[in-house]
């Protein structure tokens, strides 16, 4: 199941509030609905990215041109992203863990 507009199913969103859950707890500030949901957005948006960064350049080139002509979907993207071969759950493995370290500094 996909939400409408972002790349993450409903289970890959409940790892991201889990893991943005517990780098609250663990630099002890108050729980606030605002700063969660902040939070998740800022490091889906830092998963998302790496995954980009992490595309040839032809696939990202593919990308840019489904915007510019206004066809680009999620599925079209995640398409690319499976043509791109690359190893997504490694990729987010570590931006998440990058995102904790910035956090927790």
């Amino acid at each position: 199941m996909k939400d409408e507009g972002n790349n993450f199913t409903t289970s890959q969103k409940e790892v991201l509030a889990r893991f943005v859950d517990q780098m609250i707890d663990e630099k002890r500030v108050p729980k606030t609905d605002r700063l969660r949901a902040e939070l998740e957005e800022k490091l889906s948006d830092a998963v998302m990215t790496e995954i980009l960064m992490n595309l040839p350049d032809y696939l990202l080139d593919k990308i840019n041109a489904a915007y510019d002509e206004n066809r680009a979907s999620e599925e079209l993207i995640e398409e690319i992203v499976r043509e791109a071969g690359i190893d997504t759950t490694q990729i987010a493995r570590k931006a998440m863990l990058n995102f904790r370290e910035e956090f927790l500094a």
